[in-house]
């Protein structure tokens, strides 16, 4: 097993600012690079967590997060495939548990059940076809459920041109139609030949190789994940692959609220993209945008504001209608997006990014002004975007900003007072850190790191500790892809809530806090909190008036479940939060029904063996009598 030796390099930028990491376990994920950020997630229902992610060689792998190893069954790979997205989570067939979701760079939607096995039938495909060379309108998509090959290059009639979708970014599940059920997944698709295409010979595409390279465009594809049926789509830019501004879209999509999504392209354009109207609405034109748009309220005034930054270093903070809040201009560019948080705990939130030249830099939230003492230099490059998170919940208030550099080394910095430590760890990384309680035995929190080569690096503190309560590790906006800490906003499930894992009765107790230590003038009145057993069944769907904890009875279904159970508060603001694990509800009366079911031939066996035992033996064995 290939072992990483920690080292702290001895430079200027390198202090001993006591994160003592050490490696706690090492595994290969792949052969090929991880460009997403990994999915920390209970796969297989046994309220560990594990680390799910996917390697640009189309293979899937689920790791023990408290072990390093591969789960059984795992890992998979999608042949002839390869990934650009990370794994999702969605119950799709409505048992409680949920199941894996994968989306391939050529727009396959794969799901996977929790033992590894690809469920045949449930396959989605998204399939575009651009008419570029009729005036007419006609009819834009295509799907695999249609009888007939895939399309691809100009139709039969020439008046066509199918050009291939590409997902090269993780999608998102939300309630997009708002019909109560998060069961719509929300896809950037782009549609252009790839290089594997244009090569076929011209009676396949019917199109010259400089004449493909005129095809580009993008736009969101929304799919009901329960039908398999495309509900909604919508074009966002044409252009040609040679111009100067190509219209991609390569970042998520970021939820705003129930009906509607925002997106930059490339071609600098801020789309607002909502089911109640049928074309997308711009928001404001920048630079190039390549990192997903940020949806969080920067300057604590009540209402959420769209944060980007595009290609020239232009940072802009707009509202929903696009009137510019806020604008500011940094060095270098950035293409992994921006958190938000109170990284050196003052109060008031932090704008916080990193730049390909090597910084990492940090706004205010209220007006954009660089916060004194910022930007800190890195010794490298950077393309990660930074994670921002509390490696040792309670050790002070300020954050700790985590990004891996494209020299084998992390960097960690204190935000109270930007102490920054330089790790040597030998992985090379793209993707973000991702951050969980992996080793609950363990102090402070995990940092996974996924490596250019398929590693998947785990570092945590050493020596063990009996952590007291659960840590809130949980304090997230819900897109798991592109998770950020806000600390002043979240719910968590108590410690005592997590240890009903088995439970048996006609209602559940569950005991859960909602957090919010916004000052009291900036404190919500209305926490909508929901409870469903997998992605269905509501079990509870209320509104609190304030933050603490709260105890609710929750009554049980009939039938005995083992689902994972989550609960969901969701702000005026339509921020959403969440906390999850794997319950076992009335599973034991299946065992006492196969007892009772056994009882009465167990006692029948008895008594005969009384009987018998007790009688003459030749009462018991037959004897053959022989007649002379």
């Amino acid at each position: 097993m290939l072992v990483v030796t920690l080292e702290r390099l001895p430079s200027v930028l390198s202090h001993d600012c006591h994160y003592s990491l050490n490696q706690a376990w090492l595994s290969e994920a792949g052969a090929a690079p991880i460009v997403s950020s990994p999915l920390i997630v209970d796969v297989n229902g046994d309220n560990i967590k594990d680390v799910a992610v996917t390697t640009f060689d189309g293979q899937v792998s689920v790791i023990d997060g408290s072990t390093g190893q591969c789960l059984s069954g795992w890992p998979i790979t999608i042949t002839g495939s390869n990934f650009h997205a990370a794994p999702l989570m969605y119950d799709i067939d409505k048992d409680g548990l949920m199941e894996m979701v994968v989306t391939t760079s050529d727009s396959k939607v794969v799901f996977i059940d929790m033992d590894g096995h690809l469920l045949y039938g449930r396959t989605l495909q998204v399939l575009y076809a651009l008419q570029q060379n009729s005036p007419t309108q006609g009819d834009p998509l295509w799907s695999q459920r249609h009888p007939g090959r895939c399309p691809s290059g100009v139709s039969t009639d020439g008046v066509w041109v199918y050009v291939d979708p590409h997902v090269l970014s993780t999608p998102v599940i939300t309630d997009f139609n708002n019909d109560g059920h998060e069961n719509e997944l929300v896809a950037a698709v782009n549609f252009y030949f790839g290089h594997e295409r244009m090569s076929f010979t011209p009676p396949l595409t019917a199109l010259s190789e400089e004449e493909a390279e005129n095809y580009l465009g993008c736009g969101l594809v929304v799919f009901d994940l329960d039908s398999g049926k495309i509900i909604f789509h919508s074009i966002l830019e044409v252009t040609k692959r040679s111009s100067p501004y190509p219209g991609y879209c390569l970042s998520s999509p970021t939820i705003v609220d129930n009906t509607s999504v925002v997106i930059g392209t490339s071609t600098g354009n801020l789309f607002l993209v909502s089911s109640r109207k049928s074309q997308p609405e711009t928001l404001t034109s920048m630079d190039s945008l390549q990192g997903q748009v940020t949806v969080a309220d920067v300057n604590d005034d009540g209402a959420v504001e769209l944060v980007s930054i595009d290609d020239s270093g232009n940072v802009a903070c707009t509202d929903l209608s696009g009137k510019m809040v806020w604008e500011g201009r940094v060095s270098g560019s950035a293409a992994a997006g921006i958190r938000v948080a109170d990284i050196n705990g003052d109060g008031p939130l932090e704008v916080v990014f990193a730049t390909y030249d090597g910084y990492i830099w940090a706004l205010s939230g209220d007006q954009g002004k660089v916060v004194p003492g910022w930007p800190v230099k890195m010794p490298d490059d950077l393309r990660a975007a930074v994670l921002i998170t509390k490696l040792l919940p309670g050790e002070s208030s300020g954050l700790d900003i985590v990004v891996p550099l494209l020299d084998g080394t992390l960097a960690i910095i204190r935000g109270t007072d930007r102490c920054t430590e330089i790790i040597r760890t030998g992985v090379d990384s793209l993707a973000s850190a991702v951050t969980a309680d992996l080793l609950p035995w363990k102090p402070g929190m995990e940092l996974i790191v996924g490596g250019t080569d398929g590693t998947l690096l785990c570092l945590g503190y050493p020596g063990n500790t009996t952590k007291d309560g659960h840590v809130h590790e949980q304090l997230w906006l819900r897109a798991e892809f592109a998770i950020f800490f806000l600390s002043k906003v979240g719910v968590s499930l108590t410690k005592a809530t997590r240890l009903l894992t088995q439970f048996s009765g006609s209602s559940y107790p569950l005991e859960f806090e909602i957090i919010d230590i916004q000052p009291n003038d900036l404190r919500w009145n209305n926490y909508k909190t929901k409870v469903l057993f997998g992605n269905r069944q509501v079990a509870l769907n209320k509104s609190f008036d304030a933050p603490g904890v709260y105890m609710e009875n929750l009554v049980l279904p009939s039938e005995p479940l083992r689902a994972v159970l989550t609960i969901r508060v969701t702000t005026p603001n339509n921020q959403c939060f969440e906390d999850s694990f794997h319950v076992s509800l009335n599973t034991h009366y299946l065992e006492d029904i196969h007892w009772y079911l056994l009882t009465p031939f167990l006692t029948v066996a008895c008594l005969l063996l009384v009987l018998i035992g007790n009688a003459p033996g030749s009462d018991i064995l037959p004897t053959i009598t022989k007649k002379k």
